[in-house]
């Protein structure tokens, strides 16, 4: 068996379905369709399963020259870059959305709901990564305490200063698969809205304005890579989009899930990124059509996607804590002696409790802060056309 058989996608897309199907049975949550596209909730399950198949060959190539690159076979590195490049387009898509279906915003209620949705899991992450750091180094400071602090302190502000060592310990980065990146992305846009109302003739207060002007030239100012913006706008151009009739009714024919299919197999096996235009406007076709209803082939639509889909922020934090755990923790050198059959099964066994313990940490972890994060009240901001 081949580390690049794209069969093992499929292996552990069917593997993580059975299992938030069984601990759904188990521990059962309720599935909210008020107001939600099923298409992308079902879709945002299947990119952070993707993430994680894209780490898990990376870990491969790891484990055996300790240097951690992106995958040389084009599938599964692909597979990992179309799936945060979705990511973001899934951002744009819904805040534009309600930034275009809202008559007035509550500014403070909405960056208290993300900081509830985005940082509580995220810190419990890093304090998971501390702890393993600590382990692995032997409790043994390398250094003054105070210059520990200063690389705690930039993992826990979303790596928007670095990623860097904790006590010395080499790569720390891979215990957490080096997802974090994204976060602080994620936190410019947010930042950007009260502008994006303002671009689009909306009355947005002063205070926010400023914020947000000072967060992009924050944003202008930092070493981050600027060709993410366009994922968010075609995440725009989508919320525009998906209201079309015509569109919609192709979207709903299983001739548009045989073509969303034919693309998807063209962008990860014949691009060598996702920064070429080619690849970008092949994604957002791909997102476009999903965001309109295309469900491919029912799959989207299907209770144990959507269940994937309420994991997915835990799924996307979680998997590089135990693939760590496993291969740097448990195994250790021994898994250098393993078969590639051998190595898939682990990763398999892995997949498994990663679903459950997502599954687990979305509904006791997640869930309670998004709500409590909602619960907080504020006066509201106008904002009008």
């Amino acid at each position: 068996m081949d580390i690049n058989n794209p069969l093992i996608i499929l292996i552990f897309s069917m593997v993580a379905l059975t299992t938030v199907s069984i601990t759904h049975k188990l521990s059962p949550i309720s599935l909210d369709d008020s107001g939600r596209n099923i298409t992308i909730d079902g879709l945002r399950g299947f990119l952070a399963l993707f993430v994680f198949i894209h780490h898990s060959n990376i870990w491969y190539a790891f484990l055996h020259n300790n240097v951690w690159k992106l995958p040389d076979n084009a599938v599964f590195a692909n597979i990992g870059k179309t799936s945060v490049a979705m990511f973001f387009m899934i951002t744009g898509y819904l805040f534009y959305g309600k930034i275009r279906k809202s008559k007035e915003i509550n500014w403070n209620q909405l960056y208290i709901s993300r900081f509830f949705r985005l940082y509580p899991l995220y810190f419990l992450i890093i304090c998971v990564m501390l702890v393993i750091a600590g382990i692995q180094t032997n409790w043994t400071p390398v250094t003054y305490f105070s210059n520990l602090m200063v690389p705690v302190y930039k993992w826990f502000s979303l790596s928007a200063y670095g990623s860097p060592n904790i006590n010395g310990l080499r790569d720390t980065l891979s215990i957490v698969s080096g997802v974090t990146w994204t976060l602080v992305y994620e936190v410019f846009f947010y930042l950007s809205l009260p502008l994006v109302c303002v671009i689009t003739g909306k009355k947005t207060p002063v205070i926010y304005i400023l914020i947000s002007l000072s967060a992009m030239i924050a944003f202008y100012l930092h070493p981050l890579n600027k060709i993410y913006i366009i994922f968010f706008v075609i995440g725009f151009i989508a919320s525009y989009l998906k209201d079309i009739k015509l569109l919609m009714s192709f979207a709903d024919t299983k001739a548009c899930s045989i073509l969303i299919s034919i693309i998807y197999i063209i962008l990860i096996s014949n691009f060598h990124g996702i920064y070429e235009w080619q690849s970008m406007l092949l994604c957002g076709v791909i997102f476009i059509l999903i965001c309109s209803g295309c469900d491919i082939f029912g799959i989207l639509k299907i209770k144990s996607a959507r269940l994937l889909g309420e994991a997915t922020y835990s799924i996307y934090l979680l998997h590089g804590p135990l693939i760590y755990i496993t291969f740097r923790m448990m195994l250790d050198n021994s898994i250098k002696n393993f078969s590639i059959v051998e190595y898939t099964m682990i990763c398999t066994l892995i997949c498994v409790v990663l679903v459950s313990l997502s599954y687990l940490t979305f509904k006791y972890i997640e869930s309670p802060m998004i709500n409590f994060g909602k619960s907080v009240r504020f006066q509201k901001t106008i904002v009008e056309k």
